[in-house]
């Protein structure tokens, strides 16, 4: 503690001595420079990786895990257009910083939004206990972007609507990707608008939350004005087939009826939480990491195993139902689709092969905004080759050789293979427009 406050006085006295009448040329460096100094002697010093594992494993939300890395945090609450509650973090400045509620409007920062993907948070953006570089959301924030992380209804920040009391309250899970890209995706991007000033932001998706980002530029002409990049990692549209044969025989020969009658038409893994209480983070991370190489083979081997009880004690939250359905459906059928009205009382196969109304696909060749995707050559959820297809030509797709689907979130490789590119996309549109 003494040698931190000889620091700051040293620093002080520095600019101080700057701040008398000088014919010096170089005043003005002097001032900034001795300022900046002061700044960095009143950040608290990085955690070791250690001790920054042991406690990201008993953080609860992401404003913990923000500021525990000493990154300024706000939580805004945005309701959708049939009610829904959302609630988004943001990270307005970089680390040591101030948060940004009464900056100036149009903000002279690019506002950039970042959705995560399928049953995770916003936490999985601020988690890794690698360190700031590790971060996605970090990296963004250091790169002077304004970075608003959403989080989906029905996860563990967004389970609250103002119900009509008209029906059940168990509607609020009768959602899918439908839902969300109608009345989520517009509602987070027209109020990000609101709060920066700005006339268009970024949005940056992760696996579900790209396939979202797809569904609804494809539907709503007006929300491509407003959105000058749409940046998809591990891009999620139609997936290709379950790397567990058992599982993929229960996607291929079950009925969405059955699987809602075992599993319920409420909440998907809805004790993810009291398990990873009742396990631990070590045993919590043995068990997520079978799951994630029994079900999908991922192998998860770019990053560290010592990062695993802090990184996987944030992977899991809430998800509906008829997501997973809507999903199952997506894979069955080859297409990236609506949620079928007849899926309920026939296999997903049958009703495709069956109805009079097939399911109607997104019509995601009408996107006009611009695209860049990155795809792992390893990931068996991005279909290259469909969405080439699926998608207009301007599309831009970057496959990452040797890339799962959750490396995009935490390899030790993400920032220079991935990240630091998408930094300078965002920063070149900036400077085109």
């Amino acid at each position: 503690m003494t040698s931190l406050l000889n620091s700051v006085f040293s620093s002080f006295s520095s600019w101080s001595v700057s701040q008398q009448p000088s014919t010096s040329p170089s005043l003005k460096d002097t001032k900034a420079d001795s300022a900046c100094d002061l700044i960095t002697a009143l950040i608290p010093p990085l955690p070791t990786e250690a001790e920054a594992v042991e406690a990201i494993a008993k953080l609860d939300t992401a404003v913990e895990l923000v500021q525990f890395w000493n990154y300024p945090c706000e939580t805004h609450t945005v309701k959708t257009a049939d009610s829904y509650i959302l609630n988004l973090h943001r990270i307005s400045n970089k680390r040591g910083e101030t948060t940004a509620y009464t900056a100036p409007r149009p903000s002279p920062k690019p506002a950039v939004i970042v959705w995560h993907g399928l049953a995770i948070s916003s936490e999985a953006w601020v988690c890794c206990p690698g360190g700031p570089s590790r971060n996605f959301a970090f990296v963004l924030a250091d790169a002077g972007f304004d970075v608003w992380m959403a989080n989906s209804r029905g996860n563990k920040y967004s389970l609250d609507y103002h119900h009509d009391g008209k029906g059940p309250v168990n509607d609020f899970w009768k959602f899918g990707l439908d839902e969300m890209a109608n009345n989520d995706v517009r509602a987070v991007v027209h109020y990000v608008r609101a709060q920066t000033g700005r006339d268009k932001v970024t949005y940056i998706g992760y696996s579900q939350g790209s396939a979202i980002g797809f569904a609804a530029l494809s539907m709503d002409e007006e929300l491509n004005q407003h959105v000058d990049m749409f940046i998809a990692m591990a891009p999620a549209m139609r997936p290709k087939p379950l790397a567990n044969a058992k599982v993929s025989y229960i996607v291929d020969t079950f009925s969405p009826d059955i699987l809602y009658k075992v599993l319920g038409r409420s909440s998907f893994l809805p004790f993810a939480d009291a398990a990873r209480r009742v396990l631990g983070p070590s045993n919590n991370a043995v068990l997520v990491q079978g799951a994630l190489e029994g079900i999908f083979g991922w192998r998860c081997d770019k990053w560290p195993v010592r990062w695993r009880p802090a990184l996987y004690s944030h992977l899991f939250s809430h998800a509906s139902m008829k997501c997973i359905v809507h999903w199952f459906q997506i894979i069955t059928t080859g297409t990236f689709s609506h949620y079928h009205p007849g899926a309920d009382q026939s296999s997903f196969v049958a009703t495709a092969a069956q109805s009079s109304c097939p399911p109607v696909p997104y019509p995601t060749r009408h996107i006009t905004t611009k695209m860049h995707l990155f795809a792992g050559g390893r990931d068996n959820i991005s279909d290259v080759d469909f969405m080439r297809k699926a998608l207009p030509r301007s599309a831009v797709i970057d496959v990452v050789q040797d890339y799962e689907h959750m490396d995009f979130l935490w390899a030790d490789s993400a920032k220079d293979l991935v990240w630091d590119k998408i930094v300078k996309i965002i920063r070149d549109l900036q400077k085109s427009s």
